[in-house]
C-alpha cells in the first residue's frame, strides 16, 4: 500500500507542475521496488514511467487516467467568417502526435476533439474539415510556419483530419457529417486517394495532411489505426467568444 501511495503522488505531482522533473519522478518510482515487480510503463510527456503496482486493474484505471491528461494542444488560431453582416468563427487546435499506445488511433483522435469546447456547455468541437481552399491553406500554413511538420512534433508524416470513407469505399464524409461531393474542393496528393490494402485487407478509410517528401499537407487517405498522427480539431465558436 505504501509504494502505491508513492506512485500515485509523484505521478500527481507530475501532471500538477508541466515544469516538474520527470526524469527526477522516473528515478524515485523505479528505485521504489525491485526490477523484477516493475509491471508496467506508461509514457508521460516522452518520459517513461514505471509503474509496479502488484493490482492489475489499478494499473490499467491509472494508465487511463494520465494518458488523457498527457496531452496539450501544440497550438491553435481562429478564422472569421462573414455572410451578409453575420459572423461565426471557428478555432482550429492542433495536437503533436498521438502517443503509440493510444487505439485505435483515428477514432481516438476524434474522441479528443469532441472533449472540447470554446465555452463550458458550448458546440463541441471535431476532426477538422477542411471544405475551401481558404480554411486548408491557412492549416496547412500554421503546421509548417510553427514548425509542427516534423521531429519532434510528428515523426508519422501526418495529421488527422475529419474526412473518411468507412461506411462506402469512395464515399468520403465529412466529421460534420457533410458528404464530399463531386465539384466540391479536394486537395488529395498526387495519386491519391489509393485505398491500399498493404497493411490492412480493408484498406485505408481515413484522412491526412500527409507531411512526407514534397507533399507539403496535402491530402492521403490513411490506415486508421496503423500509424499514430498529430490532430487537427475545429471548434465551433458562433459568436466569436474566441478572438
Amino acid at each position: 500500500m505504501t509504494f502505491k501511495l508513492a506512485v500515485i503522488f509523484f505521478a500527481c505531482v507530475a501532471m500538477c507542475y508541466a515544469d516538474f522533473d520527470f526524469a527526477q519522478i522516473k528515478h524515485e518510482v523505479t528505485g521504489l521496488a525491485d526490477e523484477n515487480e516493475i509491471d508496467d510503463s506508461l509514457e508521460l510527456k516522452g518520459t517513461t514511467l514505471y509503474f509496479a503496482f502488484y493490482d492489475n486493474r489499478l494499473i490499467n484505471v491509472f494508465s487511463f487516467f494520465i494518458s488523457h491528461e498527457q496531452q496539450s494542444p501544440a497550438g491553435n488560431f481562429t478564422l472569421e467568417s462573414c455572410e451578409k453582416g453575420d459572423c461565426d468563427c471557428t478555432v482550429y487546435v492542433f495536437y503533436c502526435q498521438q502517443d503509440s499506445t493510444v487505439h485505435p488511433y483515428q477514432p481516438k483522435a476524434a474522441e479528443l476533439c469532441s472533449t472540447l469546447s470554446v465555452l463550458p456547455g458550448g458546440p463541441s468541437g471535431r476532426l477538422a474539415s477542411l471544405r475551401t481552399p481558404r480554411i486548408d491553406s491557412e492549416v496547412r500554413n500554421y503546421i509548417t510556419t510553427h514548425g509542427l511538420d516534423g521531429s519532434p512534433c510528428i515523426t508519422r508524416f501526418g495529421f488527422w483530419i475529419g474526412l473518411s470513407d468507412g461506411l462506402v469505399e469512395g464515399e468520403y464524409v465529412w466529421s460534420d457529417g457533410g458528404a464530399l461531393c463531386p465539384h466540391d474542393f479536394r486537395n488529395w496528393a498526387p495519386r491519391e486517394p489509393n485505398n491500399n490494402t498493404k497493411q490492412n485487407p480493408d484498406g485505408q478509410d481515413c484522412v491526412q495532411l500527409w507531411f512526407r517528401g514534397s507533399r507539403n499537407g496535402l491530402w492521403d487517405d490513411e490506415y486508421c489505426d496503423y500509424r499514430p498522427k498529430g490532430i487537427v480539431c475545429e471548434i465551433p465558436d458562433p459568436h466569436c467568444h474566441s478572438l
